[in-house]
């Protein structure tokens, strides 16, 4: 399959509805944020037959590597601006406008990592896009899991993250304590 038809697909169809799920409400769970991380390696391999070619060289794999950093950047970013709570045993997440800019501004770092490589004689394909894509949005699924308490054992308290530093979608947010001073969640867990 031509490399355009699958970054035409990704643009056109996936990112958009991908995008739109993040700013529903939606439910968290560990195996839920590993499976689109997942499927986006094993199409990276898969569709890009060149990949592991391309990868043969130090430029290649260092340019790899950065873009998995700033993918990894981006999607911790895009986590922090989500609201994150707790309806019972349910993490649930919800994302805003400030999401969606994050977004254009992943896309903008992913084409500014592209242009940089052609730039420095490094082909890219379809497939580093994709492992980008599974780097951010991993990231961003492990960041939102770590502030629900899903891998902290950490825990919700009064509609906010107890157990995480990002709460309530805000940068350095405190929660309410008990009679109301502000928590430093990173400080104080409950339970």
């Amino acid at each position: 399959m031509p490399q355009w038809v699958i970054y035409a697909v990704i643009v056109v169809v996936v990112l958009p509805s991908l995008v739109a799920r993040q700013l529903r409400q939606r439910e968290l769970s560990l195996a839920r944020i590993a499976v689109l991380p997942a499927a986006f390696v094993v199409v990276g391999f898969v569709a890009d037959h060149e990949l592991v070619h391309r990868l043969s060289s130090a430029p290649a794999l260092a340019m790899l590597a950065a873009g998995l950093v700033l993918a990894a950047v981006t999607g911790v970013a895009r986590a922090a601006t989500m609201r994150v709570w707790r309806v019972g045993g349910t993490v649930l997440t919800k994302g805003n406008g400030l999401t969606v800019a994050l977004w254009v501004a992943t896309i903008l770092v992913r084409v500014g990592e592209v242009a940089a490589a052609y730039a420095l004689g490094i082909p890219e394909g379809a497939g580093e896009a994709m492992l980008f894509a599974a780097a951010t949005f991993g990231a961003q699924g492990l960041a939102l899991a770590w502030r629900g308490g899903l891998l902290s054992g950490g825990r919700l308290s009064g509609g906010r993250l107890s157990g995480g530093r990002l709460s309530g979608g805000r940068l350095g947010a405190r929660t309410a304590g008990p009679a109301g001073r502000p928590v430093d969640p990173m400080r104080e867990r409950v339970g």
